[in-house]
């Protein structure tokens, strides 16, 4: 290995992690970065980053340059950028009004067009257990990511006609 940790290494991860922490995170989440680029919040879930904004459209470029600029080996790509709604990981969050006139913030799985939504195989080596429990998780899962029954009810049936 010549640039990162080698893959399938257990501290694999946990290296990455503190890296990207050092090179970048500290940087992005300094008070006073944050008050310069009025970052109003700014989460990392492993390689999924999620960023509320405000500024105009010169300082949010010059924001994410300055992350992409600081990840050295790491590649740092931006998948959307909406004053609407947001995607991060499955998730999709909009505000909406509600029928008091009130913005609400609201969500709903959305897979990602890259997702290969592999289903858990048969063959695979979890265990006994897992292969049991996991059609009811992805059934719970949509009931508890899902704020509208409408979409929730199509999605465990997409998932039903998979299965």
């Amino acid at each position: 290995v010549i640039i990162g940790s080698g893959m399938g290494l257990l501290c694999s991860p946990d290296m990455s992690n503190a890296a990207f922490f050092e090179l970048v995170e500290k940087w992005a989440t300094s008070p006073l970065v944050q008050a310069h680029f009025c970052v109003h919040f700014y989460v990392r879930f492993m390689d999924d980053i999620l960023v509320v904004i405000g500024g105009n459209g010169a300082s949010r470029r010059s924001f994410l340059q300055g992350i992409q600029n600081r990840s050295k080996f790491f590649k740092c790509t931006v998948d959307g950028i909406s004053s609407t709604d947001a995607r991060m990981m499955d998730l999709r969050l909009f505000f909406c009004k509600d029928s008091t006139g009130q913005n609400r913030l609201l969500y709903e799985v959305a897979k990602k067009e890259t997702s290969r939504a592999q289903d858990l195989k048969c063959k695979s080596f979890h265990p006994v257990a897992v292969h049991r429990s996991w059609p009811q998780a992805m059934v719970q899962r949509e009931h508890r990511l899902n704020y509208y029954k409408s979409t929730c009810k199509s999605n465990v049936q997409l998932l039903h006609d998979r299965w």
